[in-house]
C-alpha cells in the first residue's frame, strides 16, 4: 500500500508512507507494527522530557488524529505477512534496481510506483470482504494537517512570533496580516512538503515571513510654511551695515 526509500527509519519517512495510503486509499483502522518508541511511546527517563517535547511521540499524534489505533507486537510470527515481503523486495527490487542502474534515493523513489503496480498485479490477492474498512480519503491540504509536526509559540504585539530563526506572521487568503490579541499560545504546524501553516482561534492561518519586510512609511505631518519677510517688511527697510575699523 506503500512504499518509500529514506536515509533511515525516520519520522519524515513513516509520515510520507502513511501520506501515501492516506491519497490511495483512505484512512486504516489499526497499523500491526513492532515495539519501536516511534509507534509505541513510552516515557524517556529525565525531567525535561516530556512527550508533547520528545519527537519520537509525533507519529503518535499524527494517527491519534486521524483515529488510527496501533497493534504492537515482537513475535515475528504474528508477523508473517510483512516477513514475506521483505524477502519479496530483497530478491526483486534489489536487482531490479542494481539492472537499471539506479543508485540513489531520489531515483529509487520515483521507480516505486511502477514497482508497486507491477508487483500487485502478479502477486496480488484478493480480499476475503468486498466492501472497504478504509475511512475515506482525505483532501491533499486535510493530510498535510494530520501529518503535520506542532509546535507552540506566542504571538507578540505584531501577531508574528519566532520560529527556525525568522519572524513569522500570520495571515489570510489574500496576504492580509490577521488581527489577533498578544500573548496566547498557537499550534504551528510544518508539514511533510515544508509548508508552515497556524492554528489559531480554531481556524488554520496562513504564514508569511516578516524578517525582511519593510516597515510602513509614516505619513509626515503637514508642517507650517517656512516664513519669510515680505520687500515692505522692516526688516528689509533699516538695514545697518558694519565696516571693520570705522567709527
Amino acid at each position: 500500500m506503500g512504499l518509500r526509500f529514506d536515509d533511515g527509519e525516520t519520522l519524515a519517512g513513516h509520515c510520507g508512507t502513511l501520506g501515501q495510503i492516506l491519497g490511495k486509499y483512505g484512512i486504516p483502522e489499526a497499523f500491526c507494527a513492532d515495539r519501536r518508541t516511534i509507534f509505541e511511546y513510552r516515557k524517556p527517563p529525565g525531567r525535561d522530557k516530556t512527550p508533547d517535547r520528545d519527537a519520537r511521540a509525533r507519529f503518535a499524534r499524527c494517527r491519534r488524529r486521524l483515529g488510527i489505533s496501533i497493534i504492537a507486537t515482537s513475535a515475528s510470527r504474528a508477523k508473517g505477512r510483512i516477513g514475506r515481503l521483505w524477502g519479496t523486495l530483497q530478491s526483486r527490487l534489489v536487482p531490479e534496481l542494481a539492472i537499471r542502474g539506479m543508485k540513489t534515493i531520489a531515483a529509487a523513489n520515483a521507480h516505486l510506483p511502477e514497482f508497486t503496480a507491477d508487483s500487485s498485479r502478479r502477486s496480488a490477492a484478493e480480499p476475503d470482504m468486498e466492501t472497504s474498512l478504509f475511512a475515506p480519503a482525505p483532501s491533499p491540504k486535510e493530510i498535510g494537517f494530520y501529518l503535520s509536526v506542532r509546535y507552540e509559540r506566542r504571538l507578540d504585539s505584531g501577531c508574528s512570533f519566532a520560529m527556525f530563526g525568522k519572524r513569522l506572521r500570520m495571515c489570510d487568503g489574500n496576504g492580509r496580516t490577521l488581527k489577533a490579541i498578544p500573548g496566547p499560545e498557537i499550534d504551528v504546524c510544518v508539514t511533510p512538503s515544508g509548508q508552515i501553516m497556524a492554528v489559531y482561534d480554531g481556524t488554520i492561518a496562513e504564514v508569511k515571513d516578516a524578517t525582511l519586510e519593510p516597515k510602513e512609511a509614516k505619513p509626515k505631518k503637514p508642517g507650517r510654511p517656512k516664513w519669510r519677510p515680505g520687500p515692505n517688511h522692516p526688516w528689509r527697510r533699516f538695514v545697518v551695515n558694519y565696516k571693520k575699523g570705522g567709527n
